[in-house]
């Protein structure tokens, strides 16, 4: 988004829209939830969780081979933290609050937003 600082960097995570709003939203378009952002919406990335699982820099230090979250770095935090949720329960939504989400719903961003 212009003014926004990410300029040509690509957004890992958004805000998610009320329930409310996605009730409506979904009654008029079935699509992938919307969020925050204008033309963008949720979306699974399995290769951003790779990209941190897959690193033993981002590790936990005690061995478990889990990654430790305080590693990631916080443009990409959210979004890991709502894929490791939607791993554990699959059938659920994207939209989800996390640890570091502030009690705020926000979820992986679609690689076109």
């Amino acid at each position: 988004a212009k003014g926004s600082g990410r300029e040509g960097k690509p957004w890992l995570w958004d805000y998610c829209i009320p329930p409310e709003a996605e009730a409506a939203e979904h009654a008029m378009h079935n699509e992938a939830p919307k969020t925050a952002h204008f033309n963008c919406h949720c979306a699974s990335r399995e290769d951003l969780l790779a990209k941190y699982q897959n690193n033993p820099a981002f590790a936990k230090t005690d061995g478990s081979g889990h990654v430790d979250l305080l590693r990631v770095p916080f443009v990409d935090r959210l979004a890991v933290e709502a894929m490791m949720q939607h791993k554990l329960k699959p059938q659920g939504t994207l939209c989800v609050t996390t640890p570091h989400s502030g009690g705020f719903n926000v979820c992986p961003v679609s690689k076109e937003c």
